[in-house]
């Protein structure tokens, strides 16, 4: 994760012993500015919050992507990772070496772990299971073998199998994470304790051990790496407790939908939704039902806005922003590399020319080469966006071509498909000009769309068929939410006009849809289209969308106010 990077680069930059030492005392330059030191304990605290944060997050990511792939028939063996809860967690193996440690240090001596290591109870959703809920359902009457064999196939081969037994699944990795929540506390407490031991930190060099045996160095060592402890399992807590509380609200949802059967271990018990973590909406396109998390293959995706994830990564991203000049300041006394940083190693900057360990390169350049080109405006990666196409974003810093960034305020956007129908839905957009090639469809280079072969992009194709029975309705409701009419204007090189509306007529989607080849017509894309924008109401806002970059920077575009433009991330079509 590139925050945690950008934390361990900039903490050992300013890297100063919080235990003073009289060599450091007697420096010429009467070592670390307080600032600095300041500094340094306060990234510290942030990395650690980071890998906390970093470790409950990639333990969901890790189980429920393991639940969703599930097999479908039910008698098939279950992952290790299910099967073994609570063993399995990440954060339980945390847990348990901080458990060492604080049997280590002394003085605050650790309980025994009470947590079940036997595996998890079996899924009841096999052939008994069903049949037992099936003869509960029937009553008094008895349904005939074949029958009941024909209701069983049916039900796994449509899925229903696999559909209850994920939903057993998500209960059973609640109650393992929920376990932990105690643990976490037990060990948050003896942390705490050991953390807030007063010691002389500045003297470690004149005294040696006490009566006890007990080293003043040694204990102050230990009072440190207890609050490293203390604020890596804080942050994991608060990630493992939210994880919890998104899972009971989906599974609150479900049984909202469908309905709870009593007496069972997936009933949730009264109150359960309201008091969980999580509850943001989001409207989707295809059907108005709430979603809390969209997910996909790119990286556009969508989450509640009260998700505990996203808001500590975006604290502690503008507290890497907030600690950069701080970094430059310690280059600029030092020189780059400073003194007292490791950084050699094997990856060659081509900025440079120097060699640096991993953590100081990404992508080709060093970390002290990427803020001074991000800092002049200029693409740190390519040299391409630099001197032809000038995708560089000055507000934030960053490409938006080489990074799939997006900045409402420069009017320009990396997207894929879902990403654009969000942009279009929030703005929102009355005006929509789309590419056809690599964009809308699947098809490159200006050959004509062959059915079977070239498929459109399912998101803007949903998204155009929603905002064209919006046209059609006289109240302006296209069905998914989607309340206002929406122009659409294809705008291609690709001259096979003819067949491009053909398949647009298949998908149901040509009706109302302009299609525009600038060949045939003898204009350019960045002459239609601005032509159309001078046509449209004063404030009025319009999307284009392209996978080539070099007409979406052309001034024209850039000059029209209302415009904005998206390079198209066309490696998410559906092939």
């Amino acid at each position: 994760m590139r925050v945690e990077k950008d934390l361990r680069q900039l903490t050992a930059l300013c890297h100063c012993p919080i235990v003073a030492r009289a060599a450091d005392r007697d420096r010429p330059d009467g070592g670390p500015e307080p600032r600095q030191q300041q500094g340094y304990e306060r990234l510290s605290e942030a990395l650690m919050q980071c890998k906390g944060l970093v470790l409950a997050m990639q333990d969901a990511r890790t189980f429920t992507k393991s639940i969703c792939s599930v097999p479908r028939h039910p008698d098939e063996e279950r992952f290790p990772q299910l099967k073994y809860l609570p063993d399995s967690l990440m954060v339980l193996k945390r847990i348990r070496q901080c458990e060492k440690f604080l049997t280590k240090t002394g003085g605050c001596r650790a309980e025994a772990l009470d947590i079940p290591s036997s595996p998890s109870h079996e899924i009841s959703w096999g052939r008994r299971g069903f049949e037992d809920r099936l003869l509960r359902t029937e009553g008094e009457q008895v349904l005939p073998a074949d029958v009941r064999e024909y209701l069983w196939k049916s039900f796994v081969a449509r899925g229903g199998s696999k559909l209850m037994v994920i939903r057993e699944e998500l209960y059973n990795y609640r109650s393992a994470l929920s376990s932990t929540l105690p643990l976490f506390d037990s060990c948050l407490d003896r942390l705490a304790m050991l953390a807030e031991q007063e010691l002389d930190l500045r003297e470690d060099e004149e005294k040696g051990e006490e009566e006890d045996g007990s080293s003043p160095v040694r204990n102050c060592r230990s009072s440190i790496k207890a609050r490293r402890q203390l604020q890596l399992l804080r942050s994991c807590r608060e990630g493992v407790e939210d994880t919890v509380g998104w899972l009971s609200t989906i599974l609150g949802m479900w049984r909202r939908e469908k309905g709870g059967e009593e007496g069972e271990q997936e009933s949730v018990e009264e109150g359960e939704e309201e008091n969980a973590t999580g509850g943001g909406k989001e409207e989707s396109c295809r059907q108005s039902q709430v979603r809390n998390f969209v997910a996909g293959e790119g990286r556009n995706f969508c989450l509640p806005k009260n998700f505990l994830f996203q808001v500590r990564l975006n604290h502690l991203k503008r507290i890497v922003s907030s600690f950069k000049p701080l970094a430059q300041q310690v280059i600029s006394r030092s020189g780059w590399p400073p003194p007292h940083l490791i950084a050699a190693g094997k990856f060659q900057c081509r900025a440079c020319g120097f060699s640096f360990g991993d953590l100081w390169v990404h992508r080709g350049v060093c970390a002290h080469c990427e803020e001074e080109q991000r800092n002049k405006g200029m693409c740190p990666y390519s040299d391409e966006c630099n001197f032809s196409y000038r995708c560089f974003c000055p507000h934030s810093k960053k490409c938006i071509r080489c990074e799939d960034w997006s900045c409402d305020t420069c009017r320009l956007h990396r997207l894929d498909g879902a990403g654009l129908v969000d942009l279009v839905r929030r703005l929102p957009a009355t005006r929509l000009f789309l590419d056809f090639d690599q964009t809308l469809c699947s098809s490159k280079s200006g050959f004509p769309p062959v059915p079977g072969k070239h498929r459109l992009q399912e998101d803007v194709a949903e998204l155009l068929r929603c905002a064209q029975r919006a046209g059609e309705n006289e109240q302006g409701e296209g069905g998914g939410g989607w309340e206002r009419s929406l122009r659409v204007s294809i705008v291609s090189r690709n001259p096979h006009k003819k067949e491009i509306m053909e398949m647009l007529q298949r998908r149901g989607i040509g009706d109302r849809v302009e299609v525009c080849c600038v060949k045939v017509e003898r204009t350019t894309k960045v002459g239609k289209i601005a032509d159309d924008m001078r046509g449209e109401e004063r404030g009025a806002v319009a999307v284009y969308a392209d996978d080539d970059v070099r007409e979406l920077i052309d001034p024209t575009l850039t000059a029209c106010s209302g415009l904005h433009r998206v390079i198209f991330s066309f490696r998410e079509l559906t092939s």
